[in-house]
């Protein structure tokens, strides 16, 4: 029995990338609440800044790639994940308010990095 439930798990995480490419199109039939593509821009420049200034990080000396590097990719993450909160609830004006912060100490990061 166990050996049938991995293997049905398993199975379920094959389809996952092909779930993950098709059901934008499957939903763009739908309304756009339900569409993860169509996202507000600010979420939208977020995850690319993200996906541009990852691999900058990785390419830090090894002594600040651990540590400040490490803290900058999860402040920007979590930065992109509180956007996501904040755009389904109701009190958007606090959450943006306590995201301030946290951009403000990714800029003063960033900063230290690129600014001589």
């Amino acid at each position: 029995m166990r050996l049938l439930v991995d293997s049905v798990a398993l199975g379920a995480f094959a389809l996952l990338p092909f779930a993950l490419y098709t059901f934008p199109l499957l939903c763009a039939k739908r309304s756009k609440i339900f569409c993860p593509m169509e996202d507000l821009p600010i979420i939208q420049k977020t995850y690319d800044l993200i996906k541009w200034y990852v691999p900058i990080l990785h390419r830090l000396p090894r002594d600040y790639r651990f540590t400040l590097g490490d803290r900058m990719i999860t402040g920007l993450y979590g930065l992109l994940e509180e956007m996501i909160q904040a755009r389904y609830t109701h009190d958007k004006l606090n959450r943006l308010k306590a995201m301030n912060s946290s951009l403000d100490i990714l800029r003063y990061q960033t900063r230290w990095f690129f600014v001589p």
